[in-house]
């Protein structure tokens, strides 16, 4: 690929005043709306326009030059929708929405729809669930996340001593420990 010329890397079909008016335009409304990384790449590629260098304009925006460039070359092959970042869309899910739904309902039905018979719903309980029901399998460590995703969240039981006696516990914790965090202690003893 050869070196385009100094300024030259914007097509003339990119430099008409329509262009230039929609990248100001584009700069404007980014401010506005409080999205400063699109205004960063709407006011790059029109300093680039306007003769500022490459350099100069990376230095500015606290980037490489690489990524100037980058931005530069997307507007020249896209225009104004090359500037906007495409976040790219991932694998296709190997649940449909149906199927979480099911899920979903299933985890909101108790630990015994899932099969479980000590009461807890855990990751590794709805894995095997999922892996039994839709043949999918699923790290034990991603099956929080996709419940999470169902607005399900993290819950672990409470420690509590069954026989303890729950007034001689709040006599400790309102008497007993706070005495004992007054006293100094004495490392040297």
């Amino acid at each position: 690929m050869a070196k385009a010329k100094k300024w030259q890397m914007i097509s003339p079909e990119r430099r008409k005043p329509t262009d230039i008016a929609l990248l100001e335009r584009m700069e404007k409304r980014a401010l506005k709306n409080n999205d400063l990384a699109l205004y960063r790449r709407a006011s790059a590629v029109l300093a680039y326009i306007g003769q500022t260098s490459v350099r100069d304009i990376a230095e500015k925006h606290d980037v490489v030059r690489s990524t100037v460039n980058g931005w530069i070359e997307s507007y020249n092959r896209w225009g104004t929708s090359g500037l906007y970042i495409n976040h790219g869309m991932g694998p296709e899910p190997r649940l449909n929405r149906q199927q979480l739904t099911e899920l979903a309902q299933t985890v909101a039905d108790g630990p015994q729809a899932l099969g479980s018979t000590s009461g807890l719903i855990t990751a590794k309980l709805v894995g095997e669930f999922i892996f039994e029901k839709y043949d999918v399998r699923y790290h034990e460590h991603y099956v929080p996340e996709i419940l999470k995703q169902l607005g399900f969240s993290v819950q672990r039981p409470g420690k509590r001593l069954a026989r303890a006696d729950a007034e001689k516990q709040r006599e400790w914790q309102e008497e007993k420990l706070p005495a004992l965090k007054k006293k100094p202690m004495n490392v040297m003893d």
